[in-house]
């Protein structure tokens, strides 16, 4: 019979190799975070500040809040910058989100108007932002129970998102909820940690209500799209653990509160312009100015069912965004995200059957779940409120994928769930494949030159 004294050598191997694998693991968790940083700052430094993302609009946002100390934005007030002289003109800016992140950058950044090097300033910080969010995604799960594979396919996943670095490169309030998204889908795997000691445990759980409540109130102060994101995902969760009676009511209550802080923004823009989204004079001069530009204003209408599908494509044609022009195999290549977004379904369908049972509430099933519910919440929201834009002017460009940029995360977890409900033996397969699409996407969906 073995000793201890025989047995210890080949422990402490053991243990070595296994600080080796999480040395290694560390190292291209890094690796994949440092590709982000630098694809970011590749398009910081040069992107034209009028091409892409509404750019312009939003760097106009910041400088006039530079060169005022008003405590009320009025959205109808908003003035644009000139792209060349980065002068505020009278030309009305067409935005129509709440002041926070603007508030921050006008703060935390140089004055932009009239200085190009702010500007670039202003972007380093976007990509600041976006890469905590992406670790935070990265470091989330890092103790649900995946194994190394299905970790590097769901970080992988996140990292070549296509339009995550070009984003990021830019000032966008996008950029601010996407980080949001991030802290709250950490706190949610947190929530769910177990610990050597229930004293730790309470430490930890408290730990993921704060990140949650928190990314609520950052996405959801944002934009109008991370509240419903976000707010939602919290909310879903929040309920569900609570009826498992995994959350106190005291922890669901913060849940709503900071639900309930986060929507005063678009409850005071119900108030003085009678939408949580507003028409201002200038969104609806640029929606019928580029109608009338395109065609659409004197076109027919769509039918309901002919919109959403024309909103789908328009949506998988976008998750790779570019102004070139696309062969038919660039187009065709829309067929994998959505297939992955398919996947991602079935994944989640099967955690909230899991979820019902005995034993079955795991950290990434209910974040697939809760993840999955608001954002099919949201995608049904945006299509019906595009698509009366649609009737009022003939407006096709409304399908954004940026705009779920928030709880992006969930769609891959939901898809390593699918892959925990297969045989053994094919599951390696299944997590490969989903490890290759991204790399397979970028191949076929990007136009030659």
């Amino acid at each position: 019979m073995a000793s201890v004294a025989d047995l210890s050598p080949g422990l402490q191997a053991g243990a070595a190799l296994d600080r080796s694998d999480r040395r290694a693991s560390r190292l291209i968790l890094l690796a994949m975070l440092l590709l982000v940083g630098l694809a970011s700052v590749q398009r910081a430094l040069t992107k034209p500040i009028d091409v892409g993302f509404d750019e312009l609009a939003h760097t106009s946002y910041i400088a006039q809040l530079q060169s005022s100390d008003v405590l009320w934005v009025d959205l109808g007030r908003l003035h644009s910058l000139d792209a060349r002289t980065m002068r505020l003109t009278q030309g009305a800016s067409y935005l129509n989100h709440p002041s926070f992140y603007y508030r921050l950058a006008a703060w935390a950044g140089p004055g932009v108007e009239g200085d190009r090097g702010a500007l670039l300033v202003h972007r380093l910080m976007n990509v600041a932002i976006v890469l905590a969010g992406v670790w935070a995604l990265l470091v989330a799960p890092v103790r649900a129970g995946w194994t190394v594979l299905q970790r590097y396919a769901y970080s992988f996943s996140l990292v070549t998102i296509p339009v995550l670095a070009p984003l990021a490169g830019s000032v966008s309030n996008d950029n601010l909820a996407f980080a949001g998204g991030a802290l709250a889908i950490w706190g949610a795997f947190r929530l769910f940690e177990d610990a050597p000691c229930e004293a730790v445990a309470q430490t930890s759980r408290r730990w993921g209500l704060g990140l949650l409540c928190l990314g609520v109130l950052i996405a959801g102060l944002t934009k109008l799209t991370g509240m419903m994101l976000v707010g939602g995902f919290a909310l879903t969760l929040g309920v569900a653990l609570t009826m498992r009676r995994k959350l106190s009511p005291g922890s669901l209550a913060c849940i709503v509160a900071a639900v309930a802080l986060a929507s005063i923004p678009y409850v005071a823009f119900v108030l003085a312009y009678g939408s949580p989204a507003p028409n201002t004079p200038a969104q609806a001069a640029m929606l019928l100015q580029g109608s009338i530009r395109t065609g659409w204003n004197a076109a027919p209408r769509l039918g309901p069912a002919a919109y959403v599908w024309h909103f789908l494509q328009e949506f998988f044609l976008s998750w790779l965004p570019t102004l070139d022009s696309r062969s038919a195999l660039n187009l065709t290549a829309a067929v994998l995200p959505a297939m992955v977004v398919v996947l991602a379904g079935a994944g989640a369908g099967i955690a909230a059957l899991r979820l019902r049972a005995p034993g079955g509430l795991s950290a990434p099933g209910a974040i697939a779940v809760s993840g999955l519910v608001a954002t099919a919440g949201t995608f049904v929201v945006h299509i019906a409120f595009s698509y009366q834009r649609h009737l009022q002017t003939g407006w096709l460009l409304d399908a954004a994928p940026r705009y779920y940029l928030p709880l992006a995360a969930a769609v891959p977890i939901a898809v390593i769930n699918l892959t925990d409900a297969l045989p053994a033996r094919w599951r390696p397969w299944a997590v490969g494949l989903f490890l290759a699409e991204p790399v397979a996407f970028a191949v076929l969906a990007t136009p030659l030159r």
